[in-house]
């Protein structure tokens, strides 16, 4: 309890404190969690040594360091969220191809939209929201955090303009018994799935065999939905340009696993590209899994 009251503190000291006087703020936090405490330093070391073996160690340390404030700016922005109004929203949050958006409302086709944890996916996903309005209702689906105050304050944020979250366990069910109105699904694809679960897929992802959730795909295979990759890419401190990529525009023609592959290869593109922006600290690696030799082969020589 007391943890949540402080952070209803710093968040109430925040709404009044404009975003980019926050920033130095934020380059302390760096600090402490970087040099002074090493919040999951060794987490995101292994993380980055294991994803880079072809970096020098210097190169790994600098991604890391970036990686770093990029984490803490995220933390301010998220707290300071619920301040921003839609008009700077609007501003701070820019979308690259939205036309595609567009087509797909004037053929009245529903969305899947697969994110993954690059840059302030939140602040993407809030902006997306005031895009949309009139147009389309944005779900989003989420893990409830086990403290039911941080919870309700984070659904708020998230839903203040006009998200409606709906737990991870129930969106499949939700999804196919509310086909209307026209909808945009938000999926974070990239999270460890349990490796006991029997909808898992394993590809390599950034030089390791990875296991991935294929919910997505499997939703999209049952409604139809187009499928897109919402790429968010850091622009400057509290500035946000998203891609919008289609992946398939019609999942119902698309062989299994492929839309789960081009996601994969969408993702790792932009971590390549931008290596500091993904969620380092992320024990992602934490299952141990192999790749069926079949599949092995087909990567060496694809």
């Amino acid at each position: 309890m007391i943890s949540y009251f402080f952070f209803r503190a710093f968040s109430a000291l925040f709404s009044i404190i404009p975003l980019q006087a926050l920033y130095p703020f934020s380059n302390f936090l760096r600090f402490i969690f970087h040099d002074v405490i090493g919040y999951r330093k060794k987490v995101v070391l292994a993380n980055l040594r294991n994803s880079f073996p072809e970096k020098s160690e210097k190169e790994l340390r600098k991604i890391a360091r970036d990686f770093y404030l990029n984490l803490c700016d995220i933390v301010i922005e998220s707290l300071k969220l619920p301040s921003i109004n839609k008009k700077e929203l609007m501003v701070r949050v820019k979308f690259n191809n939205f036309e595609q958006i567009e087509r797909y409302k004037k053929e009245n086709r529903n969305i899947i939209a697969l994110v993954g944890h690059c840059n302030n996916w939140e602040m993407g996903a809030v902006g997306l929201a005031c895009y949309l309005e009139g147009k389309y209702q944005l779900y989003g689906a989420y893990t409830p955090l086990h403290n039911q105050r941080f919870d309700r304050w984070f659904r708020k944020s998230r839903e203040r303009t006009g998200t409606k979250m709906i737990p991870s366990k129930e969106t499949m069910d939700f999804i196919l018994q509310n086909q209307s109105p026209p909808y945009v699904l938000g999926l974070i694809a990239d999270q460890s799935p349990r490796k006991d679960s029997t909808n898992n897929f394993i590809r390599t992802f950034l030089n390791q065999p990875t296991l991935f959730y294929t919910g997505g795909e499997r939703l999209a295979m049952k409604t139809g939905d187009a499928v897109i990759y919402f790429g968010v890419h850091r622009k400057g401190r509290g500035k946000y340009a998203v891609d919008i990529i289609e992946i398939s525009y019609q999942p119902l023609q698309t062989k299994a696993e492929e839309i789960t592959l081009k996601y994969i290869e969408l993702l790792e593109q932009q971590i390549r590209e931008e290596p500091y922006t993904w969620l380092w600290s992320h024990r992602r690696w934490k299952h141990k899994v192999t790749l069926n030799p079949v599949i092995q082969n087909e990567v060496k020589n694809p």
